[in-house]
C-alpha cells in the first residue's frame, strides 16, 4: 500500500479495540468467555476460559441447518458425514482450557437433535431414546463424539 491510500483509512466504530480490565468483569473474545472465578480446588482466583454463549448458539444453529428437514432426502451417510465434519473442526478449536461444561451440554444436544433426525427421516413419532441410544449413535452410524472433558494445558514460562 502506498502512503495515499493509507490516509484514506477509516476505524470502524464497531470493530474498534477497547481496553478492557479484566479483574473486574469477564469479556468474550475470538469465541471465548474470559472470566475471572475462584477456584474450588485452591481457593484462588483464576481465569475462567470457556466457548462463549454465543458460539454455543452457533453450533446449535449449524447443527440445526445440516439436520433440517430439507436435508430428509439426502443419504443418511452424507449428512453424518457433514455433522461429523463440522462437530470435529468445532471441538479442536474449542478443546482446551476449562470447556467440560460446555461440551456436556454440546454432547446432550447433538445427541437428541441427531435421534430427532432419524426419527423424522423414517417418519416416526417420539424421541428416539429406546431406538437411537448413544452407543448405536457412535458405534453404528459413526457419530462423532463430543469429549466430555477438556484437556487443559499449562503454559510453561521459561
Amino acid at each position: 500500500m502506498s502512503t495515499k491510500d493509507l490516509t484514506r483509512l477509516t476505524l470502524e466504530t464497531r470493530l474498534t479495540l477497547r481496553v478492557i480490565d479484566a479483574r473486574q468483569g469477564s469479556f468474550e473474545f475470538l469465541g471465548f468467555s474470559f472470566t475471572r472465578k475462584i477456584s474450588f480446588k485452591s481457593a484462588k482466583r483464576i481465569t475462567w476460559v470457556e466457548p462463549s454463549r454465543e458460539s454455543e448458539q452457533r453450533f446449535r444453529d449449524e447443527v440445526r441447518g445440516l439436520t433440517a428437514r430439507r436435508t430428509h432426502c439426502v443419504p443418511q451417510r452424507d449428512v453424518i458425514e457433514r455433522v461429523n465434519r463440522y462437530v470435529s473442526g468445532w471441538v479442536n478449536y474449542f478443546h482446551v482450557h476449562n470447556s467440560t461444561q460446555v461440551f456436556t451440554r454440546q454432547r446432550f444436544f447433538l445427541e437428541q437433535r441427531m435421534r430427532k433426525y432419524l426419527q423424522k427421516q423414517r417418519q416416526r413419532k417420539g424421541n428416539g431414546m429406546k431406538r437411537w441410544p448413544a452407543s448405536r449413535l457412535y458405534k453404528e452410524l459413526g457419530l462423532c463424539a463430543i469429549p466430555i472433558h477438556a484437556r487443559y494445558r499449562r503454559t510453561r514460562m521459561p
